[in-house]
């Protein structure tokens, strides 16, 4: 009743030899490709995230022009606002001119701290600490009123206390600066 068919056996084999000639001939293909040499010449220069180079090569030869430190002083402008005056209300403006050879060293008179600058940072640093002690202060009289809020209380007392002491600092170290003639 059943009739079982007999596999083609003959179809099985042109299959199967012609998947593997095409196999072969890709395998060979490749290794044609990647065993194929430049007639150029290989340049291989010493590089720095601070060097330079332009490289011109033919059959013939070759032309290099190399700079191992291009730039050798980098020049930089920063532009700096901040707050001024009394309570830190104005806006002051500062430009700052920075020549740095590559090694990344100051070069002019921006290296050395002057006696001026030196007696400035430390009355800032003054300011800040004597500021701060009093934003805290100020700061630990407003957090139980903020601390009664249910759920998030806790965590904006915190946030006040830290807030007005930060706040504190930044005026206190400006106003010192100011008085300072800084």
């Amino acid at each position: 009743m059943y009739r079982k068919e007999r596999p083609n056996h003959l179809l099985r084999f042109f299959a199967v030899s012609a998947g593997t000639i095409f196999g072969l001939a890709h395998l060979g293909m490749i290794g044609l490709l990647v065993d194929k040499k430049s007639d150029l010449p290989i340049i291989d220069l010493p590089t720095t995230p601070f060097s330079s180079y332009t490289a011109e090569v033919n059959r013939h030869g070759y032309r290099i022009s190399y700079r191992s430190h291009d730039p050798k002083i980098v020049v930089g402008v920063r532009n700096i606002i901040k707050p001024a005056g009394f309570l830190g209300l104005r806006k002051s403006k500062a430009n700052i001119y920075e020549e740095r050879v590559v090694e990344g060293q100051i070069i002019g008179e921006e290296a050395k701290l002057t006696e001026k600058e030196i007696q400035c940072l430390k009355r800032e640093g003054a300011g800040e600490a004597t500021g701060g002690l009093v934003g805290a202060s100020v700061g630990a009289k407003l957090s139980p009123s903020v601390a009664n809020i249910p759920v998030i209380g806790f965590v904006l007392s915190g946030f006040v206390n830290m807030f007005s002491q930060k706040e504190g600092a930044k005026i206190g170290g400006q106003m010192a600066r100011d008085f300072s003639d800084c």
